[in-house]
């Protein structure tokens, strides 16, 4: 069985009635030994050093967003199903932030097959698995326009930010691609804040209206990333 702390009135009433003197001069006392030790003893002083940096390192290792070895980059659009992107982002709150996307099977495949032959498209997966968790793409020429969609099931692991600075980096080695730029809706936080963590400034702003039925204007901004040539 599990163990639970239970915190109830009583035992409020029970650290109340201790006295307030008392529980002070315990904790000064105990960190008056404390520090006498350590100043007695060096080699203690390494330990407390040693101990806290492990303790750190541990805390954070979990925080880490993200294995650099961990996702699959391919330019594998046709035959790849992505229904299952589609519907996730068409429930989703950040849907009014772009143009609608198909979610029947017929349609949704037909949208794949434009993308996967315009070569402008990337399939995300996580490395050693074939099923596509996002994609990436950069239609232009000289110049690429950035665009990304990943399920939420995904969301919050750093994914799309190596997959995109990877993408990124590899058009730039080899195809001397040295300009990006991105146009988003400034209300949709994620996408901006991905940006910028990216190294994209804004350079310009524009309004769209991503779904006509709805007739809402979204003010955009335009941004931009420029890599040494």
């Amino acid at each position: 069985m599990e163990n639970k702390v239970i915190i109830n009135e009583k035992s409020f009433q029970r650290i109340e009635k201790k006295p307030k003197e008392l529980g002070t001069v315990y904790h000064r006392s105990i960190w008056k030994d404390i520090a006498s030790e350590i100043k007695a003893n060096p080699v203690a002083i390494f330990a407390v050093i040693f101990l806290t940096v492990i303790i750190i390192a541990a805390l954070l290792a979990p925080l880490s967003p993200y294995d650099p070895n961990k996702l699959d980059l391919a330019n594998k659009f046709a035959g790849a199903s992505l229904e299952h992107l589609f519907r996730d982002f068409s429930a989703s709150p950040a849907a009014i932030y772009d143009f609608p996307l198909p979610t029947s099977e017929e349609k949704a495949k037909e949208q794949v097959r434009i993308w996967a032959e315009s070569g402008f498209f990337y399939s995300v997966c996580l490395r050693g698995e074939s099923r596509v968790i996002g994609y990436l793409c950069f239609p232009g020429e000289q110049e690429r326009d950035f665009g990304y969609l990943f399920h939420r099931q995904w969301h919050g692991k750093g994914y799309a930010q190596e997959a995109a600075r990877a993408m990124m980096q590899e058009l730039h080695e080899k195809d001397g691609i040295c300009r990006f730029t991105a146009e988003l809706a400034l209300e949709n936080e994620a996408s901006r804040k991905l940006a910028e963590r990216l190294g994209f400034v804004q350079v310009g702003s524009s309004e769209r209206i991503f779904h006509k039925e709805q007739g809402r204007v979204m003010r955009c901004g335009i941004f931009a990333l420029e890599l040494p040539k």
